[in-house]
Parts: C-alpha cells; structure tokens; sequence
C-alpha cells in the first residue's frame, strides 16, 4: 500500500511557485512507510520560513489614479475597489491582474453613476514587472447629473402630487445631485408619507430613472401599489392592572373609523410613555375587518407607582443647592400625581406638594395645585412667605399648551437696598403659552421654541391696593449647520415688563433682575442692573440675549463657546444701552445616554465694574447642570 505527498510553497514578491511531489506507492513495508513520513514532516517543517514570509503582508503591484485629485468620493471608491483590497494579495499572472482591473472599471463606473456622474469613464494601463507591476487608472468623471422631475404613479395611473404628499418637503429637490442614495432612499419616505393618508399596506413596485444627455438631467418615476384604503379600528388594553381602561382609552388620539394614520401609533405610544407609569409598550395591528377597519391590541407592563430622588446644581454665584422628592404616579389609578419636594441652597429654602389630575373635565386638559412655602435670602432681597397655585393647563399638541391660573400670595419681603420690611396680600391670574418645535427637550440641535405670559396682580400693603401687569416673551432658535447635528448655532432673547404702578409699589420678589446662570453668565445673580447702597434694586422692564455655538468635538464631548448681554431696562434707551452688560464663556457638555447633557461652563464679565470703590463682578464665574443653558 502507498500514497502520494504533494505540497506546494510560493515566495517571490511577484510570483514563483515550488511543487515537491513523492510518491511512495513502491513502498510496502511499515518501516518504509514511516520513514517516508517523517521524510515528507521534515520538508514541510522545513519550508515554514518561506511560509512565514510568503504570508508577510507586501505589496504585489503599484496602484496609480488619474483624475481623482481631492476628489471627495475617493475614499468611497477605495471601498468598492478589488484593486485596492487585494492589494497585499500574491498574484497568478499579469493576465491575472489584469482581470482584476477589468472588473474594478466596471465597478467603478457603477459606484460614479451612483453618485451622480454617469457620463464618466474609467480605464487602466498596466505596466510590467520592474520592480512590481504598476495599475494605472483613469477616470474622466464628466459632468454631474441632477433631478429634474419626480412623478409618483399608483400601478400605471397618476397618483397625487408628491409635493402635495410631503407637503412641499420631498428630499429629492429640482437641482439635488442625482445620487443612487438619494433616489433609493426616499423610496421608505414615499411608503411612510403614504401611510398617514391611509395606505399603511402599499409598497413600492418599480422604479424607473430616466437620463437626459443634453441637459445632464434625471426624470425619476416611482410605482406604487397602494393596498385597500384603511382606517382606524377600536383599541384593546389586554395587560392593564392597576391602571383604569377609560384613563388609557383617552390617550388614543383617533376614534374608530378615523382615516389610518401611522403617526398617530406613535402620538398614543408617546401618550402612553409620558406620565411614565409602563416599563414598556406594545402596540399591535390586527388583522383588517370588512370594513376596511384596523383594531389595535396594546399590551403595557406597569412599572413601580412610587418613586424618589434628588439632583444637585451649583455655581459660584448662587452655591451649592439641592433638591430631594418623592412621588406616587397613580395615586387614584388615573394618572394622577402627587409629589413632595424639599429643596435647600444658600439662597432658598422651601417645601412644596405638587398634585396633578389629568383629564381634567376634557381630555388634554390637566388641573395641577400646588401648595408651598419658601424662604428666600437673595442680593436684592430677604422674602419669606407661602403660596398656593391652582393651574388648569391645556394641551393643542404635543408640544404646544397654554395655562391659566390662579395664585393667592402671602409674603414678608424686606428689600435689601433700603431694609424696608413690606407685608404682601397678593392675587396673581398668569396666563401663560408655550410653543415647542425643537427636536429634543433636553439637549435640541433644530427648530426653535418660543414661551411667553402674562400675569395681572392685585397686591395689597394694609389698606393699600395696587393692581399691576406683568408680562415676558422668550424666543429661542436652533439651526443645525450639517445633518450630523455636530455643530449648532442656539440663540435665545427675552423680553419684560412691569406696568401699572411704580417700582416702589411692586414687591420685591415680583421685579425684573438680570444676571447669573439662567440669565447673563459671568456675572453674579441678580447683579446686572441699577444699585442702590450697593444692592440690586431691581426694574420694570429687561432685555437679555444669548449666543452658543455647540460643537461636538469627539463622541460624547462638545465644546460651547457662547456670549450673553442684558440689562434692566432704564430710563432712556441710551443709558440702557450704555449700562448693558455683556458675559462671555466657555462650556463643556457631556452627553449621558436618558439623561441628557451634563453642563459645565466658565464665563467672564468683559468689564468689572466698581461701586464706592470696591469691585462688583468676580473675575469670572463657575456654572455645573444637567441640560443645556436653554
């Protein structure tokens, strides 16, 4: 009995194969047969080293483009490139190689007409083997193609205006580059707009792209098949427990035979997560009736009712504070909440319980009440006193409400530029909206908010009344400068004030004041504005605006250069100007996972100024949060 070793080894740079082949089919005796074994063990041992350094990553040939320089796809052609990939690879032959270029031309050409060039060329030229053989390849890209018209057809009919569809916000644009990405990848926005009208079952069936050689233009229609018009279906709650079915019914945002519109699954799921009583939500179509009517199972799995916590901000100018609370969610199984917080600083201590009752005689609608009582040692004044408020807040979407209250006020306020200890019998009506069209609560890149009040108050020192009227507005904007959100432009402005009666009349703790980490950063709390033996004395009236620039430099970083300026508003337009003050700073952010921005910023004032002498404004100040500044 025999058998026939072979084995092959390569080593060159280029190429060179060895074959050792022995055939021991002559041997028949056990002995022979080993010895002829270890013979084959020593050679392959043997050859390890040429082995090792045949598999040594080396370059097997020179690769050379034309007509690429500061390309900006580049790097995208060298991941699509064989040449590219195989290059620490041995090569058979030149023939071989040349294969291999053949086929990245070819590639090459698809990844170029994908992104829009698709009157390009590419060729190579490859040179012999002194030292290695050398790939050059050319490419002429031509002219770019761009989108001229988009058409949308339901099987071969005309369908609705894609304008019309998006609401004028189609992402393939007259003009937009004619890339592969773009054209494909609207085909999920096309399936998602088409099931908020009531075709949750269509999908996409061809897709035609037409060229335009003369004016290097694409025509782009798409083909649809629509699926049966659907509607909306009753809702069942299968896996609530201590959580009442009509509360839960009243987060649905359509009744049944509503036209189908998949935004509102996502409106009833936000609804449902908001007053956080469900560790997780699932929500499930059934199968459709007759009638075109699509019913929805929802399975939730509640989470604890009660809960605890606290949280700790601090700054130079204001100090340490902090705040502990506990809070039932579901006191009476129907959402309600109550709450009870204590918090502690140098500034202000006070105790709150907070109750909210949601539905509030008509769904959206929310009665809070709140019952407190504080102590508060501020720059500008001393107050202690407590405050009952009663707010029924309504709800038109998700991210706009209004509110109106009703606010009885009693307060010892002592006014630290006098020390006039005055007592307040107040009753506040605010009036308040709020506007949300930013993407993120805490930490928004886009879109903009604008909250503004209103808030008349009659208040009473002994037999003494005064009614007065105090009313702000607060404009922000967020505008992203890329679609990564890694740099964002923030600007925030306010605007109040006070009319009705003079300053004096106005308890302290009702006034305008300016400065500190919600306000004009580098200066101290409550320290921009008129003085009065050295103590801020508060106005009528404010402006202040706010700049960042929010960059994220790596991961979860971001640096936050921003200027701030403000003043309380004086007597003339003139002298408000010219006593306005301005902050500039630095901050860090910190982006942690459900919890937001954790905030650290370091500003300056740009001009210290002096009272009798003595410096009012630190050389700079030091603020620590969660969130962003605003």
């Amino acid at each position: 009995m025999g058998f026939l070793l072979q084995f092959k080894v390569t080593y060159s740079k280029v190429l060179a194969e060895y074959t050792v082949k022995m055939d021991f089919s002559k041997r028949t005796n056990a002995y022979g047969n080993f010895k002829a074994c270890l013979m084959g063990l020593w050679l392959l041992i043997s050859c390890i080293p040429l082995l090792t350094y045949a598999a040594t990553p080396k370059k097997s040939y020179i690769i050379k483009v034309v007509g690429l320089t500061n390309f900006a796809f580049f790097d995208e052609i060298k991941k699509v490139s064989n040449l590219y990939k195989k290059q620490n690879r041995l090569i058979l032959s030149l023939s071989s190689l040349s294969r291999r270029a053949v086929k990245d031309t070819i590639i090459i050409k698809e990844a170029l007409d994908s992104l829009g060039y698709r009157d390009s060329t590419v060729s190579y030229d490859l040179e012999g083997c002194d030292p290695l053989p050398r790939i050059t390849l050319k490419v002429d890209l031509g002219d770019r193609y761009t989108i001229r018209k988009v058409r949308l057809r339901e099987d071969q009919k005309p369908y609705k205006s894609i304008k019309k569809l998006f609401k004028n916000k189609f992402p393939l644009k007259a003009g937009s580059p004619a890339t592969g990405k773009l054209i494909e990848g609207v085909e999920d926005d096309i399936l998602y707009h088409l099931g908020t009208i009531g075709y949750p079952k269509a999908r996409m069936t061809e897709r035609y792209v037409t060229s335009n050689n003369t004016d290097k233009t694409v025509d782009v229609t798409y083909y649809t098949d629509l699926g049966p018009k659907s509607f909306f279906g009753e809702v069942t709650y299968t896996s609530l427990q201590q959580v009442d079915t009509p509360w839960a019914q009243n987060r649905v945002p359509w009744t049944s035979g509503d036209l189908y519109d998949s935004q509102k699954i996502d409106l009833l799921r936000e609804r449902l997560r908001l007053p956080q009583l469900f560790n997780s939500i699932t929500i499930t179509e059934q199968e459709m009736t007759p009638e075109g009517q699509i019913p929805f199972e929802v399975k939730t799995s509640e989470g604890p009712r009660r809960y605890y916590g606290g949280k700790a901000l601090y700054s130079t100018s204001e100090g340490l504070g902090g705040t502990a609370f506990w809070g039932h969610r579901n006191l009476f199984n129907s959402g309600q909440t109550l709450r009870i917080e204590a918090g502690a600083s140098e500034l202000v201590q006070g105790l709150k319980v907070h109750y909210s009752e949601p539905d509030f005689f008509k769904s959206n609608q929310t009665l809070f009440v709140a019952l407190g009582g504080s102590l508060e040692r501020k720059p500008a004044y001393k107050s202690i006193g407590g405050k009952l408020t009663l707010r029924l807040e309504r709800a038109f979407d998700e991210k706009s409400k209004g509110s109106v209250g009703l606010e009885p006020d009693l307060r010892s306020v002592t006014q630290r530029s006098n020390q006039h200890t005055k007592f307040f019998r107040s009753l506040s009506v605010p009036m308040t909206l709020f506007f949300d069209r930013s993407n993120n609560l805490l930490d928004p890149k886009e879109g903009w908010r604008v909250a503004t009040s209103l808030t008349p108050s009659l208040s009473s020192q002994g037999n003494k009344h005064t009614v007065f009227y105090k009313t702000d507005f607060m404009p922000t904007f967020y505008y992203s400068l890329n679609k990564e959100h890694s740099k964002v432009f923030a600007l925030r402005a306010l605007a109040g004030g006070i009319w009705g009666t003079s300053l004096k009349n106005i308890p302290g703790d009702k006034r305008f004041y300016s400065g500190g980490s919600d306000s004009i950063r580098g200066y101290g709390f409550q320290r921009v504005g008129p003085f009065k033996n050295g103590k801020p004395i508060g106005g009528r009236g404010l402006y202040e605006l706010s700049f960042e620039f929010r960059w994220k430099v790596t991961g979860n970083w971001s640096a936050v250069p921003f200027v701030e300026a403000g003043n309380i508003i004086r007597p003339t337009f003139k002298e408000t100007l010219k006593t306005s003050q301005v902050g500039v700073g630095l901050g860090v952010r910190y982006n942690v996972e459900g919890l937001g921005p954790v905030r650290v910023d370091l500003a300056f004032p740009i001009i210290r100024r002096k009272n009798d002498g003595k410096r009012l404004d630190d050389f700079f100040q030091f603020y620590a949060g969660i969130g962003q500044a605003f």
